[in-house]
């Protein structure tokens, strides 16, 4: 039996469902329905054989925060295997404008804590272990996946020579005095007080 069978099959992440997020030092996210899709095509429709059940939410309104805890389960051979999962998320959305109930706050608690018990299983573990930090593991990919990589637009200028750009910089830089070599300049003076 192989024992890493699920996670061979789905480790490997269609560049073309992920995103770059600038948030919380950035991070590349996954589009959830591409893990949904990728399970739905392994054990069939949500549901059926996999997916959330014995689900518990509770709502933490001081907090502001909405918890679910539920079971994962999914065919493992010819037995039902499952897991425990929790999760939890704002129940306010935030922007510079202020906070605000997120009325959809459920659904995506639901959808994020099925993406979370997808990946313990290896849907999509070449992101989460930091892989798509690599842009060359990411042009493999888009390979892989036959993903048509973006020309340079055509009305795009040539990018500029580095030669030509330092000699139109040199007339406006200030000439430094040579010095002899091997020697240190004096620090600037100590601003008085």
């Amino acid at each position: 039996m192989n024992k890493t069978a699920i996670w061979d099959a789905v480790c490997g992440t269609d560049p073309k469902y992920t995103s770059r997020v600038t948030q919380r030092g950035g991070f590349t996210a996954i589009d959830a329905y591409y893990q949904i899709h990728q399970a739905t095509e392994l054990w069939g429709p949500y549901g059926s054989a996999w997916g959330l059940r014995n689900m518990v939410r509770t709502l933490n309104a001081e907090m502001e925060m909405a918890f679910l805890d539920a079971e994962f389960h999914y065919p493992d051979g010819d037995k039902d295997a499952c897991f425990q999962i929790a999760n939890s998320i704002d129940i306010k959305s935030r922007s510079k404008s202020g906070a605000k109930w997120d009325d959809e706050f459920v659904k995506k608690l639901e959808t994020n804590t099925i993406s979370k018990a997808l990946s313990r299983l290896g849907f999509g573990a070449d992101v989460f272990m930091g892989m798509f930090d690599d842009a060359r593991y990411i042009a493999e990919q888009n390979q892989k996946f036959g993903n048509a990589i973006p020309a340079p637009a055509q009305n795009a200028p040539p990018p500029p020579n580095l030669n030509q750009m330092i000699s139109g910089l040199a007339p406006q830089m200030q000439q430094a005095p040579p010095r002899p070599a091997g020697t240190i300049p004096p620090p600037p003076p100590a601003a008085k007080r």
